[in-house]
């Protein structure tokens, strides 16, 4: 296996540096409430910025691009801010129950520092799951796929993905007694040592800790899904559909003959398939001729899909995108259902609609390949872009099958 971006040895004094510079490119900039930072950065280059940029909702506003950044601010940001409307602000909680550290650069320091948990226990364990689920297991599948498909493993993405395990032990398993509070996993310990040692290690101890702790992320992850698995399957119930979901193409054909019995979710480039008779997890890779990018196909226990499968009752954007990605040919399908996650769905809703109209962000929640918050483009790109989707769904067809050059698989 491949390693690439490693982490670089960068000042604290460069994060302050970039922080400036954000200020600079956002203070003049009309209709913006705040710019608000969320996190912490306990180890300069390895941690990473995020900020909020905070909208009067429905205003038109063009952020600057991330390309408008040097190479340096980039690489400490890591990826385009998290558009927020004014509105949604107060219910940040929402969509990231374990925030933690929030502080203004732009904008009121009381009413744009970090908002109060608008729920009880209850509600925070419920969303909790969720974020664990689909920001968290979920959303992981594609880096370790790329990893061990495509045999390519980025450092500095992994520190970042990884660290989440701790997290999920403490703030998710052990306070809704999913596991015992003596229940032990030393994946967290080892990739702590390894990251706040990592710039006193030499070449050699580095690639040797990082292909340690990666085999053991795998190990930590194929056993979260399995509690999670389990979890969900024991939590929720068996309900009608409340329409018919068919596939609606080619490959969805294909895809639903290969895996009967399941629910699938087509996002496009990432396809996920929760089958009733699967208690694994196991990773698909097709590569195309013509094509920059794989496709990933996710083999997942069918109870997996019970708490996303909220959005088929719904009627939110991203629950709307959802249901257009769903298809199934079962009669019943799995639920896992919570007051908190309907509002956390018309949070959802809300932010969607009242930052349409924003150009260079994203959304600080997961859409499914949703239409999002308007890039910046050049021509070239658009141009690019187009290709690139016309060229995918060519691929979806039963000649597109042709141009397949590779198909790699792995288990978790």
């Amino acid at each position: 296996m491949k390693l690439i971006d490693f982490p670089k040895n960068i000042p604290l004094s460069s994060y302050d540096e970039t922080r400036n510079e954000i200020l600079e490119k956002h203070k003049n900039i009309s209709d913006i409430c705040a710019v608000v930072e969320w996190g912490t950065i306990p180890l300069p280059g390895i941690s990473d910025m995020d900020f909020h940029i905070v909208i009067e909702p429905n205003a038109v506003v063009n952020l600057p691009s991330f390309k408008s950044y040097s190479e340096e601010q980039r690489y400490m940001m890591m990826h385009k801010h998290f558009a927020v409307s004014k509105n949604s602000f107060p219910f940040m909680h929402y969509f990231d129950p374990w925030l933690v550290h929030m502080d203004p650069i732009i904008g009121d320091k009381e009413k744009y520092s970090m908002p109060n948990k608008p729920f009880g226990e209850d509600e925070y364990l419920a969303l909790s799951y969720h974020f664990m689920l689909v920001n968290g297991l979920l959303s992981f599948l594609g880096f370790i796929t790329e990893a061990l498909c495509d045999g390519k493993l980025e450092v500095r993405e992994f520190f970042e993905c990884a660290k989440y395990v701790e997290y999920h032990i403490k703030q998710v398993l052990k306070p809704a007694g999913i596991v015992s509070n003596d229940f032990e996993d030393t994946f967290p310990t080892t990739l702590r040592s390894l990251r706040e040692q990592w710039f006193d290690l030499s070449k050699e101890e580095q690639e040797n800790g990082i292909r340690n702790a990666f085999s053991e992320w795998q190990k930590s992850l194929s056993r979260l899904f399995g509690i999670m698995a389990t979890f969900f399957s024991e939590k929720s119930k068996n309900i009608q559909l409340p329409h018919e979901y068919s596939p609606r193409n080619g490959l969805q054909k294909r895809l639903m003959r290969a895996y009967p019995e399941s629910i699938i979710v087509d996002t496009g480039s990432e396809i996920f398939v929760y089958e009733k008779s699967r208690t694994e997890t196991e990773l698909v890779q097709e590569h195309f001729i013509g094509l920059p990018y794989p496709r990933n196909i996710y083999l997942l226990p069918l109870s997996l899909s019970a708490i996303q499968n909220i959005h088929l009752f719904h009627d939110g954007p991203v629950s709307m995108q959802y249901q257009k990605c769903f298809f199934t040919d079962l009669a019943e399908i799995p639920l896992f259902s919570h007051p908190a996650l309907t509002t956390l769905l018309d949070k959802m809703k809300n932010n969607v609609e009242e930052t349409r109209n924003v150009s260079g962000a994203k959304h600080p929640f997961y859409t499914y390949g949703m239409p999002g918050i308007t890039p910046h483009r050049t021509l070239r790109s658009t141009l690019g872009s187009i290709y690139d989707s016309y060229y995918e769904k060519f691929t979806r067809t039963f000649l597109g099958r042709i141009l397949r050059k590779k198909y790699v698989t792995s288990k978790l």
